[in-house]
This record gives structure tokens, sequence and C-alpha cells, in this order.
């Protein structure tokens, strides 16, 4: 058992390590899976049971740690930021920015970068 834990623990960290390399561009979860070697419903059930949460809400908070910190300290256009980040849309961008932050991008930049609420 311990062994079986310890390989499942590092190959955690080496998921991980892949996300955090390749998160501000277009991730899908199915490409992370195949990179492993898994299918996606037992990568799926591997990083919910390793990491904690989903694989969508590990990555969304990721890119809206990123975002930020370039609304904090560039004056980039929030379009650009959102792109660069890897959302497709401004739309998506500003719900999952909204729904971690308790503000909206320009909201938050106009703040300071003071966040309400905490993901």
């Amino acid at each position: 058992y311990h062994s079986d834990f310890r390989k499942n623990q590092l190959k955690s960290e080496q998921v991980l390590r892949y996300i955090n390399e390749n998160a501000f561009r277009k991730l899908l979860v199915d490409e992370v899976a195949k990179h492993f070697c898994m299918s996606r419903s037992t990568f799926t059930r591997f990083f919910n049971t390793y990491v904690g949460v989903s694989f969508s809400k590990y990555l969304t908070s990721l890119r809206i740690q990123k975002a930020c910190a370039l609304l904090h300290s560039t004056p980039q256009p929030i379009i650009n930021i959102g792109q660069d980040i890897g959302f497709d849309t401004t739309s998506a961008f500003n719900r999952a920015f909204l729904q971690l932050t308790g503000k909206t991008p320009r909201e938050y930049r106009k703040g300071g970068g003071q966040v309400e609420k905490a993901g």
C-alpha cells in the first residue's frame, strides 16, 4: 500500500508540474490524461483524489491567480490578459474571475488588487 501511495504521490506531482507549465494555453483534460497514459475517467478520478479539486477548478484557479498579478502589475488591456492566460473568450474570463474573486477584472484593477472573497 505504501509504495502505491508514494508512486501516486510522485505521479500527482508530475501532473501538477505539467499543468502548471502549460496552464496559460488551451489545455484540455483529455490532453493531460493522454500525456500521462490514462483514460479521461481514470485521470479525473486520480486528479480529484490526489489534488482534492477537479482539473477544471485547479486550472481556472491558476489562471485567475496569474490574471490578478497581471491586472495589478501591468497596464495590459483586460481582453489581452484573458487571452494570454488561456481563456477563449472575454466573457468566460470575466465570469471565472468574478466567481473566484467576487469582482470583475476591471473592478479588481480599479480597487488596486484587493479581493473581497476567496474562491
